[in-house]
């Protein structure tokens, strides 16, 4: 009984806000909860099981290394947003709900995404080489430096999520 107690106590900082009650938080993979952790990312943010897998792997960054994208809940606004951890950055980079407003279409023509909620399918999709066409106009996309997201509503519209190097953009792939 004292070597179990020792044992919980030992683990103890590794239950953080997560509420480890549901399955999904145990199954977020431990680089990416030690980050999440580190960053104080649970007081603002939850898990969300609304889409399954709730969380993906892939080389985002294009430098050879995992990265990850998650699922989750403002708890502020109780919007979906997708939080990705970069292994080329330090920083977390929250894509919607009160993160980074990705431009949709042209700066006259377009929209800033707020949200997710409308997503009900995601998966990593391969580099490919972007080209112009009407619902990218020039000047609104630049090319991919790794893996993106395609996010989707099915049987609707579908989009890539990619990093640029820079910054995360949106790709219209179709409507």
């Amino acid at each position: 009984m004292k070597a179990i107690l020792v044992v919980l106590l030992a683990a103890a900082p590794y239950f953080t806000q997560l509420k480890y009650d549901r399955t999904i938080d145990w199954n977020l993979p431990d680089p990416v909860k030690k980050r999440l952790d580190a960053a104080h990312f649970w007081d603002a943010y939850s898990l969300s099981d609304r889409v399954n897998p709730f969380y993906l792997r892939g080389d985002f960054d294009g430098d050879g290394k995992p990265d990850y994208a998650v699922l989750v809940t403002s708890k502020k606004s109780n919007k979906s947003a997708i939080v990705v951890c970069l292994s080329s950055r330090n920083s977390l980079d929250v894509l919607g709900a009160e993160g980074t407003k990705l431009r949709v279409g042209s700066l006259k023509a377009g929209y800033e995404l707020t949200e997710f909620d409308w997503m009900d399918a995601w998966q990593v999709h391969s580099r490919l080489k972007l080209g112009q066409n009407e619902l990218n106009p020039p000047g609104t996309f630049a090319q991919m430096a790794g893996e993106g997201l395609m996010v989707e509503k099915t049987e609707s519209a579908s989009a890539l999520i990619y990093w640029d190097g820079s910054r995360f953009r949106w790709y219209q792939l179709g409507d």
